[in-house]
């Protein structure tokens, strides 16, 4: 059993995500789990940032997510990388959610636990360290001053390293919209991470 297990594993780890879709759509369980598999973390990441105060919600916009992928696979276009559409969906959730909460009055800028932000190796000499962490921090503050629009862009394109025309098929905006968003973005954080300039510079 435990040769036929690493078999299926480096199996799955060759098949594509579109030939994964392929068995979605035939409701093939496994399929669908090495999606889930295959991306759930990155996904958890990109929500996480953009809804830092609410790991409950963070879960359940993934977990929608999945199902929507789970419900309705025919929406998938395998001309298009699957990562791209899973993130439009994402996206579009975590824009309702937005608008809920500013109807609700309830959407406030506030930092990651001290878990959720990316921190240097063990082996990172400590005055490094310091830095980074307090360079991380900074850049979390900052990116929550940002709008939900540009924010989305920022996370997309240096978080998950989207390409333009990828974000702009998720966001569903012109590519010349994607590259205004990003430019002020960049400009925006770089006024508000300024006093972090020697720190910046050393990334």
């Amino acid at each position: 059993m435990k040769v036929i297990s690493m078999w299926w594993s480096s199996k799955t780890e060759e098949v594509d995500d579109a030939e994964l879709m392929a068995g979605v759509c035939r409701k093939n369980p496994k399929d669908f789990q090495c999606l889930f598999d295959r991306h759930k973390q990155p996904l958890m990441a990109f929500l996480l940032r953009m809804h830092p105060n609410d790991s409950d919600l963070v879960q359940d916009l993934a977990q929608e997510t999945f199902a929507r992928v789970w419900e309705k696979p025919h929406l998938f276009n395998p001309e298009y990388k699957f990562k791209t559409w899973l993130f439009t969906i994402a996206s579009n959730l975590s824009k309702s959610e937005w608008r809920k909460m500013q109807v609700r009055g309830k959407v406030h800028a506030g930092g990651l636990k001290s878990d959720e932000v990316k921190q240097g190796s063990s082996d990172t000499a400590p005055d490094v360290q310091v830095d980074l962490n307090l360079f991380s921090h900074s850049l979390q503050e900052a990116l929550l001053r940002l709008d939900e629009s540009h924010r989305n862009v920022f996370l997309l394109r240096y978080q998950q390293e989207f390409s333009i025309k990828e974000i702009s098929e998720v966001l569903e905006v012109p590519e010349g919209t994607v590259k205004s968003r990003l430019f002020y973005a960049v400009k925006k954080l770089g006024g508000m991470l300024k006093h972090l300039q020697p720190i910046y510079q050393s990334m």
